[in-house]
């Protein structure tokens, strides 16, 4: 028990004092001692994104998901929403007043692979919500 003890502190020293690296080896360690298990996979639309703030992140252009929800109460005046609250942002069919236009403005910028296709048939809609339901 108590070199069990010393080898978590030893192992907690490490992880918090050596920055990412010792993060990665504390992480190696967890794995090949404790394994990672995946009790299931799931497939969603979309999920709830608690970091991504007022930025609209590139998800919705690089996968198949169909929204993402997330709440911000200081946005950004450059960001998708400048109103603090929770929001949903979703990939839809291009159709005539049905896209966010200041989205929509921003990824015209973007000329690379996928936006240029994604721009053909997609665009991005954003909708105020009451609380994020993914």
């Amino acid at each position: 028990m108590k070199k069990n003890l010393i080898l978590l502190c030893c192992v907690s020293v490490l992880g918090c004092h050596q920055g990412d690296d010792g993060l990665a080896r504390l992480k190696a360690l967890c794995e090949k001692d404790a394994g990672v298990t995946i009790h299931r996979t799931v497939e969603v639309d979309g999920y709830y994104d608690g970091y991504t703030g007022s930025a609209i992140s590139d998800k919705l252009v690089t996968t198949d998901y169909k929204f993402f929800e997330f709440c911000d109460e200081s946005p950004s005046p450059l960001g998708a929403v400048i109103e603090p609250g929770c929001w949903r942002v979703k990939r839809i069919e291009r159709r005539p007043n049905r896209c966010d236009q200041r989205i929509d403005d921003m990824l015209k910028k973007v000329v690379l692979e996928p936006y240029v296709s994604f721009r053909k048939t997609y665009c991005i809609a954003v909708e105020k919500i009451e609380k994020p339901e993914a």
